[in-house]
């Protein structure tokens, strides 16, 4: 069964109405908002959301927080097309001073009375920019270490980048490394 199965007979109600391939605006003035597809990352199927009276962008996924990035490869995700996706949201995004990123999750409580609050950090234009700068040089650096032999462990605990990323968490560096060997070797 394919997912597009799963909407036939009475579940294609749940089809959307209207569909964009690389940009589409809805509404009018200040409720403008602009929606833009830029390639894979995250997903094959990420969006990026801007309400420009706010000068707000909308990353979801394709830029979660500082770290290395969430590659869902299940889902059309791709390690090695992250960077030229991220690369173009720079390029073709105008007037972005605000960034709200997705997935951070703060837990406060336990066991039956757990309760979970969500709080996507909000970060500044040129913070997406030096993350589409260390996907690219995370990128570069996997595919130096295929061209070096080394394996995917080499490569992940050797991987050298630019201190600017210093702070970067890295808990996902290794499958990361995984992702673009993969793609790269296929």
């Amino acid at each position: 069964m394919t997912r597009m199965d799963q909407f036939k007979g009475e579940n294609a109600a749940f089809l959307p109405k209207k569909t964009f391939k690389d940009r589409m605006s809805l509404l009018t003035g200040k409720d403008r908002i602009d929606l833009y597809y830029f390639g894979a990352g995250h997903t094959s199927g990420d969006a990026v959301i801007v309400f420009p009276a706010l000068r707000t962008a909308v990353m979801g996924d394709l830029f979660a927080r500082k770290w290395a990035p969430l590659v869902d490869a299940g889902n059309g995700g791709s390690a090695v097309a992250f960077p030229q996706t991220l690369a173009r949201a720079v390029a073709g995004i105008k007037d972005v001073d605000t960034v709200i990123t997705g997935h951070s999750t703060t837990t406060i409580g336990s066991g039956r009375d757990m309760t979970f609050i969500r709080s996507n950090p909000v970060m500044k234009w040129a913070d997406l920019q030096e993350y589409a700068d260390f996907t690219r040089d995370l990128v570069a650096a996997s595919e130096a270490a295929i061209k070096a032999g080394k394996s995917v462990d080499e490569a992940a605990g050797g991987l050298k980048l630019p201190d600017k990323y210093k702070d970067y968490n890295m808990a996902n560096l290794k499958a990361d490394v995984q992702r673009v060997y993969d793609e790269l070797k296929r």
